[in-house]
């Protein structure tokens, strides 16, 4: 009986030690991971949410761009229909609200055109790759685009050298810069901030949206 015991105590003793080791790692390397444990629950009601296929379909989307930028591995979303209600909650940690309302505030068309309004040379519909990048001090966001729509375009884009080319967002200008050269395939857009750098590559990634949300924090 006392053997047994022995090797019981030994083996809380092992269990108890690993425990404490691995939480010494995750300090040591300055990992964060466990703080989101206890993180409370942050929830937001989503403002002009219907409960009908159209806003379903949006918030699959909106939850695909949220779910990109999640503070930790820890963290989740997810969203319920509350009696009608839209309600976005998320759990052990969430995204800066600023970031939160820049990709549910925006729809996600995406156009790159020349000068003149109707001389429209990409949407989002052509990008196949983007992601924030770091450029200087600050994010920036490498879009590539296909192959066809550059065929499409680069005639355009070559007559243009020499005048402005503008990058809309749901209509508003987001950059505008002087074509100085003929450009490839792949841009690198300069942002406003890193919280619309990375807004903007995670909708590009994620889809466009039929309208944009207003999130109301709970």
């Amino acid at each position: 009986m006392n053997s047994s015991k022995s090797i019981l105590t030994k083996n809380h003793t092992h269990s108890l030690t690993l425990a404490l080791l691995m939480l010494s790692l995750f300090t040591v390397t300055g990992c964060k991971e466990l703080e989101y444990l206890r993180a409370e629950k942050v929830t937001y009601q989503v403002q002009d949410y219907q409960a009908d296929k159209g806003s379903k379909e949006d918030m699959d989307i909106l939850l695909k761009r949220l779910n990109a930028v999640l503070p930790s591995k820890l963290s989740s979303v997810q969203f319920k229909d509350v009696e009608g209600k839209g309600v976005i909650e998320f759990s052990r940690g969430a995204p800066d609200a600023e970031l939160v309302a820049f990709l549910s505030g925006h729809p996600g068309e995406l156009v790159f055109r020349g000068t003149e309004p109707d001389d429209i040379w990409y949407s989002d519909q052509d990008v196949v790759e983007s992601a924030a990048v770091t450029a200087g001090d600050r994010l920036a966001v490498e879009v590539v685009f296909s192959d066809e729509s550059y065929e499409k375009a680069s005639p355009r884009i070559k007559q243009s050298i020499g005048r402005y080319a503008y990058t809309m967002l749901d209509d508003e200008i987001l950059h505008k810069a002087l074509v100085q050269t003929e450009l490839g395939k792949k841009f690198l857009l300069t942002s406003a901030s890193d919280t619309e750098a990375q807004g903007l590559a995670v909708m590009l990634a994620s889809g466009r949206m039929s309208s944009g949300y207003v999130l109301v924090k709970l």
